[in-house]
């Protein structure tokens, strides 16, 4: 749920092409261009964007249209919930008086300028895992529009700037003089960029700095702590009693970046690390998609997921892409050693956690003993301890002692069949 900016785009109604022909320098001008007789006219228009909501889209769908952000920079979060982007931009449409020079060639003087500066648009995006009227979507709605704030209140700061701009080239710049017409034309809006891209970029810096600000782990898990449902599902398997007053949203995959180039928006929603299992977590989702996806992940996604993961434990699509990693593709990017020792960490949350789980029971979550270059003999001893262990507490609960038998079948055959 992080905002993600874009660069300025300046685009000028009826600029001309700028032509290689010399342009005489102010100081020549004013001696063969007379000033105009009348003064240059401009105004400022802030654009604070019109508001579009989109519920349309699951998470997976949101982190398509993060990758297909241009400029983005991708951070340590990889499950897109929430994302609020805004293309901001600078227009001008330009009027200008003409006439030759005594000497031959043009003259031209600023006669009118509109200045647009803002956002046509911001687009809010909100996972549809999180139905309206949920505990979850009303926290992430909020944080999004938190960043929506955040971008017109900047805005608005730098009218000033953007108007004593404006008023340098007014009072700058009252002739060109080019021996061409369209090459004196050029010149003048090549001077209004000249004097408004570094006041864009001032404010780009500062609406980046601002969003940064709300998208950090420790706001993200003050957020998450509100509800209980960062799976997704029936509200009222959340808890969920209706709207919550709140400033952000929960991190997403995406909530990924460096803001707009510090600002960007992928949160992975989920209980907060203080929480306890029991406490944070809902039904585990059918991991199978998720494993795949990790099969597909880069060394550069693994490191960026285990970063996500480190605060938000409880997340099981990120564990459950972690763990495809490693099965499929961590040895021939880590090497061995280094894998057998994350899946072994994994693999032993997941049974001291949550032993009911789906994902507990996918061959990405078992550990063989011997056989091939996953084996992992003390891991397998531990986590067959903690398996009977469970199978004993929940004795009850078929699903527990189903797990714990595909565990053991392949190396403890006698004793998986007690659990069954």
């Amino acid at each position: 749920m992080r905002y993600i900016g874009r660069s300025f785009r300046f685009s000028a109604l009826l600029i001309v092409t700028v032509c290689l022909t010399a342009v005489v320098p102010h100081a020549a001008s004013a001696s063969v261009c007379a000033p105009p007789k009348e003064a240059a006219k401009a105004s400022l228009e802030l654009l604070p964007g019109d508001l579009r909501y989109v519920h349309e889209l699951d998470t997976e769908g949101i982190r398509g249209v993060v990758n297909g952000l241009r400029g983005y920079v991708a951070g340590p979060w990889h499950v897109p919930l929430g994302l609020t982007v805004a293309e901001p931009g600078l227009r001008y449409e330009t009027r200008f008086y003409y006439w030759k020079a005594q000497s031959g060639g043009h003259c031209v003087a600023l006669a009118k300028a509109k200045f647009s500066v803002g956002y046509d648009d911001m687009t809010v995006y909100i996972s549809r895992d999180y139905p309206e009227g949920s505990c979850e979507y009303d926290v992430i709605l909020a944080h999004e529009e938190e960043h929506v704030r955040l971008n017109r209140e900047v805005l608005k700061a730098y009218e000033r700037k953007f108007k004593q701009a404006i008023a340098r080239v007014l009072t700058g710049k009252k002739t060109i003089f080019a021996h061409q017409r369209g090459a004196a034309r050029a010149a003048y809006v090549k001077e209004l960029e000249r004097q408004l891209n570094p006041v864009v970029a001032e404010m780009a810096t500062a609406r980046n700095r601002k969003n940064g600000a709300i998208d950090t782990q420790d706001s993200y898990r003050r957020l998450m702590v509100q509800c209980t449902n960062w799976h997704g599902g029936d509200p009222a398997a959340s808890g969920a009693t209706g709207p919550v007053e709140a400033a952000a949203a929960p991190p997403s995959d995406e909530l990924a970046g460096e803001a707009a180039q510090t600002g960007a928006g992928e949160h992975v929603a989920l209980a907060a690390p203080e929480e306890s299992a029991n406490q944070a977590a809902a039904a585990d989702p059918d991991p199978t998609d998720y494993v795949g996806q990790g099969r597909q992940m880069s060394e550069a996604n693994a490191k960026q997921l285990e970063a996500a993961l480190a605060s938000l434990p409880y997340h099981f699509p990120t564990r459950a892409r972690l763990l495809g990693f490693y099965f499929h593709k961590g040895s021939a990017t880590f090497g061995p050693a280094a894998t057998i020792e994350a899946r072994r960490r994994h693999i032993l949350w997941l049974i001291e956690n949550h032993p009911e789980a789906p994902l507990a029971g996918l061959p990405e979550a078992l550990i063989e003993p011997s056989g091939n270059d996953l084996a992992d003999e003390e891991g397998y001893g531990q986590a067959k301890a903690l398996w009977l262990q469970q199978a004993e507490t929940n004795t009850a609960n078929p699903t527990v002692r189903e797990n714990a038998a595909k565990f053991l079948q392949h190396h403890d055959t006698a004793l998986a069949e007690t659990l069954r």
